[in-house]
């Protein structure tokens, strides 16, 4: 699981990959406040294990360019946790 949080305004992003029963690769992702209930997700097919990896470099990049900082999760490549 990837977790980043942004402290300014107290919001986080969760996503994690996941296979299914017949070998697809899911993407779950969740975010919200952490002072309130609010927040959403969403699940996103995947062609292949690849895809979703460079689905989260993606999600990495953008959540850093908003402010927000990863606390857990290893990215590939040996980028680990809090940079």
């Amino acid at each position: 699981m990837y977790l980043w949080i942004n402290d300014e305004n107290g919001r986080y992003y969760q996503a994690h990959l996941t296979r299914d029963l017949f070998g697809a690769w899911t993407l779950v992702a969740s975010w919200g406040s952490r002072e309130s209930r609010r927040g959403g997700g969403k699940r996103i097919s995947l062609p292949s294990l690849e895809a979703g990896l460079a689905r989260l470099r993606a999600i990495d990049r953008r959540r850093t360019r908003h402010g927000y900082r990863r606390v857990e999760g290893e990215l590939p490549g040996g980028e680990s946790a809090g940079h």
